[in-house]
């Protein structure tokens, strides 16, 4: 049962900056906390906290010719992961699940990549 499935409260900030061929990108976000309760087999529900946590990420982008675009980035640069769930709770999802379900951020940690346009 989801007490809260969505944090109290979302902040983030965001930098934009762009100098001749290059762009950085820097955004930062801060989730807060989320309780639900979850069910242990043999026992009854109890509550759970998701921690608050911050966010960053982070693309830059060069221009090597005016309609080429080469960028590389990290969403969930520094790869934070939701809290761990306790033994009792693993146990009764037969072990498969390390981290809750309700994550604002998810539970997979960084996502790396490298892209590239081209403006027609």
């Amino acid at each position: 049962m989801v007490l809260h499935s969505a944090p109290k409260n979302r902040e983030q900030i965001s930098v934009n900056w762009q100098y001749k061929k290059w762009s950085v990108f820097l955004q930062e976000m801060r989730y807060g906390s989320i309780t639900y309760m979850a069910a242990p087999t043999g026992a009854g529900a109890v509550p759970f906290e998701q921690n608050p946590a911050f966010i960053t990420n982070l693309e830059v982008d060069y221009k090597p010719i005016p309609r080429w675009t080469i960028g590389v980035g990290a969403n969930n640069l520094g790869n934070k992961y939701p809290t761990r769930i306790s033994s009792a709770i693993a146990n009764s999802q037969q072990g498969l699940a390390k981290y809750a379900s309700y994550s604002p951020y998810g539970f997979n940690g960084g996502l790396y990549y490298v892209k590239t346009s081209l403006d027609f």
